[in-house]
Parts: C-alpha cells; structure tokens; sequence
C-alpha cells in the first residue's frame, strides 16, 4: 500500500514537472511572407562568358528577397555541356562585388542531345533595387547553338524598412 502510494505520488510529480516543461510551439508561415517564383524560358544560348544571354530581374524597392531554391532543364547538343549560374550582389556593396553560385548536373543523353537537370535549394539574400541574374550557357562553345531549355527560382519577399 504504502509502496503504491509512492510509485502514484512518483507518476504525479513526473507529470506535473513534465507540464510545466512543455512548451507547445507551432510553426506557421510568418504572415509577413510574400510568395515568389519566375520562371524563364530559353532557346538559343551562348559559350559561358558571353552575358548577352543573361536573363535579369530587379527586386523591387523596400522588399528583400529570400532565394529558397533554383532549377533548371537544360538540352544541349551531345558532349557540349551546359551550366547555369546564378549571379547574386553581395549585401552591402555597391553592385561592383557578386556572389556566383554555378549549378550544372548531367541528367542523361537523349539521342543526340544531353539533358542537365539541377534543383538547388539555397538561402540567399537581395536587398530592393539590387539585381539577380541567371546565366544558362554551354560549356564547350558550339555553332549554331543547341542550348535550350527553363530556369526558375522561388522564395519569397519580406518588407524592409
């Protein structure tokens, strides 16, 4: 008896310093949050180098994006090789100092084009009025170009004071 009245005394004082512990939590998406994703497509391209393929996009004044992921499915011609690079500014600094983050995996041969597929999740931060670029190039320069295929990035904008 008196055992069992310790061992129940033992249950009820575990319990109730277990629930004082507890803290319940939630993770919900912040309301503050603004969906993003552009997706660009492309036919024709250029050797890695040449900008005059380079695909831009601004973020908009008073917002900061927040890059979470980036994908690409490029077709190239056979043993040309593809490659696509993101272009970010570094925080901070005039424009003149990027941070180049290049992503290129070889997915398979499609009879007389190869097929790079990349899907990269990141953590990347541009301030307003700063611009991101996407470069999908070929690796070995080729004429006339066989590069073709979709980029895309997603994340999402927060408001900056």
């Amino acid at each position: 008896m008196i055992i069992t009245r310790i061992l129940a005394l033992t249950a009820c004082l575990a319990t109730c310093a277990l629930a004082q512990k507890a803290v319940l939590t939630q993770d919900v998406d912040s309301p503050a949050r603004q969906p993003f994703a552009v997706g660009f497509s492309l036919t024709g391209g250029s050797f890695c180098g040449i900008p005059s393929t380079d695909t831009t996009f601004t973020v908009p004044t008073g917002k900061r994006l927040v890059i979470e992921q980036v994908s690409a499915e490029l077709q190239v011609a056979t043993g040309v090789g593809a490659q696509v690079t993101v272009i970010l500014p570094v925080p901070g600094s005039s424009g003149t100092k990027y941070r180049v983050f290049p992503l290129t995996t070889f997915h398979a041969r499609l009879s007389t084009n190869d097929l790079y597929r990349v899907n990269h999740v990141a953590r990347a931060y541009v301030d307003g009025g700063q611009v991101v670029t996407l470069r999908a190039c070929e690796v070995k320069d080729s004429f006339p170009s066989t590069l073709s295929g979709e980029l895309s990035v997603s994340g999402y904008y927060i408001n900056v004071p």
